[in-house]
């Protein structure tokens, strides 16, 4: 009987082991299974940082095509601002030989037709086929170079300038302009209201130099132009 019972404790402290070795083997296979786990996620992590490589090996390639490509343009960019600079400065050197007068900046085309057939609006137009505008007077001392160049021919000149007038408030347009009128002008008023374009008058036999104004429509000798030297 005592054998029997030996037996049985025997058994029962197997079994206890069995149950043991069965919890060991279970947890084992847990850690296994977080081990594969980690093991996955570190491929998938080194996956995604040799595809970030890869992202960043190539954006470097483009970002230094891009700056061969900027390279470039900046080389052409600057041939033709020299090209451009070169074209100003032949351009410059025309306008200064073919001035009729130069004033500072300032070079001047007087245009003066045989007849008084000349508005506004054509006096503009002449000067436009010259790349010029309609000529302002800035000062005493243009003033009085433009009067002595107009002043070399023995006729009356009458010629439009690009300087304007509001007749009911003498106000003028540059307002910076240089303005000189002739005896009892300008025409100011209602009734001459239209009145709105200043000219030049030069009349050397009645010894007449300065100012006036007139309608646009107006018919006058020819027009001063301008064009602005860099």
């Amino acid at each position: 009987m005592e054998h029997i019972n030996n037996i049985k404790s025997e058994f029962k402290e197997l079994e206890k082991n069995v149950d043991a070795k069965m919890k060991s083997i279970h947890s084992f296979d847990k850690e296994i299974s977080k081990i594969r786990e980690i093991q996955n996620e570190n491929a998938w992590h080194t996956s995604e940082i040799a595809a970030l490589k890869q992202s960043r090996k190539e954006q470097s390639t483009e970002i230094n095509e891009l700056k061969k490509d900027l390279l470039r343009l900046e080389t052409m960019n600057n041939k033709l601002l020299e090209e451009l600079d070169k074209q100003m400065q032949t351009n410059n050197e025309t306008k200064k030989e073919n001035c009729d007068l130069k004033i500072r900046n300032i070079c001047y085309y007087v245009v003066i037709r045989a007849k008084e057939d000349t508005n506004y609006d054509k006096a503009v137009d002449i000067c436009k086929k010259r790349n010029a505008d309609a000529g302002l007077i800035r000062d005493e001392e243009s003033f009085n170079a433009v009067i002595k160049y107009l002043g070399k021919g023995d006729q009356r000149i009458l010629i439009w300038t690009g300087i304007r007038i509001d007749p009911m408030t003498r106000d003028v347009t540059p307002a910076d302009s240089f303005i000189k009128w002739l005896p009892s002008l300008p025409n100011t008023g209602i009734i001459y209201k239209d009145y709105t374009n200043v000219i030049l008058y030069v009349d050397l036999k009645r010894r007449l130099k300065g100012m006036g104004n007139a309608l646009p429509t107006g018919e006058m000798s020819g027009v001063i132009c301008e064009i602005q030297i860099l």
